[in-house]
């Protein structure tokens, strides 16, 4: 009887103890979702205007900016890393042609999606296949050789089982949470720059390319009409009584990937 009222105790605390580290990390979400939201926003208008090549101290975020692209992003972000998240969970278990497919689909996603978006020409956007190929063949190579070991060292003996640490989520681990936070916000980046890469229209001030609002001011950027190359000066106009028009100069901005040299 007292053997099976401390069972019942010991199963009681660890549910106890089991909800309140899930209480503890739902509080740290919590807390830090607005520190995200803001360095995400942030990060896409540094990368819009790297591409202008205006640094990143004229920056301003505005609250009505912050909140409606803050919701944009929290929305985009969930569902990628659902995705990719769903990815690496398929790869395990699945038959050897669907992971090593899964496997460079979600190596792509990490490695080669974000410069693809900044990629400055056709041989740029094809050499971010190279690195997600090479990190999956080495992959497969690791794994042939580490089933090569096992199967010789352990010749004649028990087939080892399988850990129930395999089964754990490894995007729910902090170490993957704090690479997926970085690699979010490296992506935003690339996003912000991208789009201003394949855009085909802006809004010109004269000879000059608006930018964005600084204060009271207008941020303007030159620009070469032979080359389309943008200048490395930054210019500001008074926001007051002024007139813009829609122009679709060609225009080559800063910030973009090469591919490899």
């Amino acid at each position: 009887m007292d053997l099976a009222l401390d069972r019942d105790d010991n199963v009681e605390k660890r549910g106890v103890r089991s909800s309140m580290k899930i209480l503890k990390k739902d509080a740290y979400v919590v807390a830090a979702a607005p520190a995200f939201v803001f360095l995400s926003v942030y990060f896409y208008e540094w990368g819009r205007f790297s591409f202008y090549k205006v640094p990143p101290l004229f920056l301003s975020l505005p609250t009505t900016r912050v909140l409606v692209a803050g919701v944009a992003i929290a929305v985009f972000f969930i569902t990628m890393f659902s995705f990719l998240r769903g990815i690496i969970l398929r790869m395990r278990g699945a038959g050897k042609l669907s992971s090593v497919l899964s496997a460079f689909l979600a190596t792509y996603l990490l490695f080669g999606f974000p410069l693809a978006l900044i990629s400055v020409s056709y041989k740029a956007l094809l050499s971010t296949f190279v690195l997600p190929v090479v990190l999956v063949v080495l992959g497969e190579l690791g794994a042939l050789f580490d089933r090569i070991h096992v199967k010789s060292a352990n010749k004649g003996a028990a087939a080892p089982t399988e850990d129930s640490a395999v089964a754990e989520d490894p995007l729910a681990e902090p170490g993957g949470v704090a690479f997926l936070s970085l690699y979010g916000l490296f992506l935003i980046f690339c996003f912000g720059n991208g789009q201003e890469r394949m855009i085909r229209g802006n809004v010109c001030l004269g000879e000059r390319i608006v930018v964005a609002t600084y204060g009271d001011q207008l941020i303007l950027k030159g620009f070469n009409k032979v080359s389309g190359e943008i200048d490395e000066s930054v210019h500001f106009h008074p926001l007051a009584a002024t007139e813009v028009k829609a122009c679709r100069p060609s225009i080559v901005g800063g910030g973009g990937y090469h591919g490899l040299p």
